[in-house]
């Protein structure tokens, strides 16, 4: 290959790179993960794939997918490795995870999700709280389990029109995370009318 030919790749990998750091401002706010995201990105691009498979499409789901499995990862170390020696942790970090959860879940499979995998609460305990019966306690977290379990789910269960409550509800779960302490969290319940029982929100409402 001539010097030019080299040249000339160089500057379209170059270009390549700073479209996938311009297309990873959408979904990442920190500069430095998303310098992360690309430079993945691109060192899978060059690895699997030729210059003919590339397309704007394929390139933005390998970011993407990239920062989902950063997330995820850091939502599981985050709910299932709190302990008194790991409270304090980076606030951002905490945010990224509640975010992911309340992205992919409806706030009742979050915080039964948040409460058993981030804290240990026995499903009775959780019931209790939430004023839920057990069944229906192990219904939502099989389905936030199965939720967080889909590669391609993008959907947003919670109404996000609702953004006093869901600021409030987001507030809430990072303190927690953050002090370690769930009981932060489910002192909050009351005021947060997505976690009530159906008829209790119901006259809420009215």
């Amino acid at each position: 290959m001539s010097v030019n030919a080299v040249a000339e790749d160089d500057e379209k990998y170059l270009k390549l790179y700073e479209d996938v750091l311009s297309y990873s401002r959408c979904f990442v706010s920190d500069q430095w993960d998303r310098e992360d995201v690309a430079q993945d990105a691109m060192a899978k691009i060059m690895e699997y794939y030729s210059e003919a498979e590339l397309s704007p499409a394929l390139v933005k789901k390998i970011a993407r997918n990239y920062w989902i499995d950063c997330v995820r990862k850091r939502s599981k170390e985050t709910l299932m490795a709190m302990d008194e020696h790991d409270a304090c942790r980076p606030p951002s970090e905490s945010l990224h995870t509640v975010d992911y959860l309340l992205r992919r879940l409806t706030p009742k499979q979050a915080a039964v999700f948040f409460l058993k995998e981030g804290f240990q609460y026995r499903l009775k305990d959780i019931a209790s709280a939430l004023q839920l019966s057990e069944t229906a306690v192990k219904g939502a977290l099989f389905r936030a389990r199965t939720n967080l379990q889909e590669d391609d789910k993008e959907e947003e269960p919670f109404d996000t029109s609702e953004e006093t409550e869901w600021k409030h509800l987001r507030k809430v779960m990072t303190t927690a995370i953050e002090q370690n302490d769930a009981s932060l969290f489910i002192e909050a319940i009351p005021q947060l009318p997505s976690l009530q029982p159906l008829s209790m929100s119901m006259s809420m409402a009215a």
